[in-house]
């Protein structure tokens, strides 16, 4: 394959690099599939995985972290079936969790 060295401003440079880390490709490929997309006619735009677009956005943003394996190991061993769970917290009592997060928010 043949190489081609380019000079670009830093804020391209980002834009690249999170392009790529979204698409889970190198920054080579995502450039060089947008080279190919103009080439194209009519010009058509590159599949999007919305489901790590948003991941990302959520760890750019500081509000996803990911958990430990310890946290992993702890998680495969929980048996509790959903159905016990349920009733477990039915018979808590007390205000849902849910109007709790309204009141939180107010």
């Amino acid at each position: 394959m043949t190489q081609l060295v380019v000079d670009m401003p830093p804020e391209m440079y980002e834009w690249v690099n999170k392009q790529a880390k979204v698409l889970g490709k190198s920054s080579s490929a995502v450039v060089v599939d947008m080279l190919a997309m103009s080439a194209q006619e009519p010009p058509s735009l590159p599949p999007v995985d919305m489901r790590a677009y948003a991941i990302q956005a959520l760890r750019d943003a500081g509000l996803l972290v990911e958990i430990s394996q310890q946290e992993k190991e702890l998680a495969k061993q929980w048996t509790m079936p959903l159905e016990e769970i349920r009733a477990a917290l039915g018979e808590a009592g007390g205000q849902p969790l849910s109007e709790l997060i309204i009141e939180m928010r107010r």
